[in-house]
C-alpha cells in the first residue's frame, strides 16, 4: 500500500464515519502519519479499521470500493521464518486446486470433496 492509498482509505473512512478519524487523531495528515511508523499492509488496514467502529463488512466493502483491494498481503516474520500470505475478502477467492470435480456454487465450501486413495484405486 503507498502513502498516497492510505491517505485516500483515511479519507473515505472519515466521511464514511462523519469525521471518527478526525476527532481520534485531530487530522487525517496526523491520521497518514501512522503509514511513516512502518508495519506492512495489513497493520495499516486493521489500525483504521480499529479506529473506525464500522462492522468488517462495511470497513472491507470500503476498502475494496475505495482502492481496488479484494485482499492483503502481510509478511510472515514469525519464529525466524520470512514469508508472506494473502488474506482474502471473499470466500468465493479461495480455491481448492485439488478438486478435481468442482461444483458451480463459487464458495469453497460447497465443494465436492475429494474421493479417498481407495476409491480411486478401485479398492472400495
Amino acid at each position: 500500500m503507498t502513502k498516497n492509498d492510505f491517505r485516500k482509505l483515511a479519507e473515505a473512512v472519515n466521511k464514511k464515519t462523519k469525521g471518527q478519524l478526525e476527532a481520534n487523531y485531530g487530522s487525517i495528515d496526523d491520521a497518514v502519519k501512522l503509514y511513516e511508523y512502518g508495519g506492512d499492509d495489513i497493520d495499516l488496514v486493521n489500525e483504521l479499521k480499529n479506529e473506525s467502529g464500522l462492522s468488517n463488512a462495511e470497513y472491507y466493502n470500503l476498502l475494496r470500493d475505495t482502492l481496488g483491494y479484494d485482499g492483503i498481503k502481510a509478511n510472515n516474520k514469525n519464529n525466524g521464518e520470512d514469508g508472506n500470505y494473502w488474506i482474502a475478502f471473499n470466500s468465493n477467492q479461495i480455491k481448492n486446486i485439488d478438486n478435481t470435480n468442482p461444483t458451480s456454487n463459487p464458495d469453497i465450501r460447497y465443494s465436492k470433496g475429494n474421493q479417498s486413495v481407495l476409491e480411486i484405486c478401485n479398492f472400495k
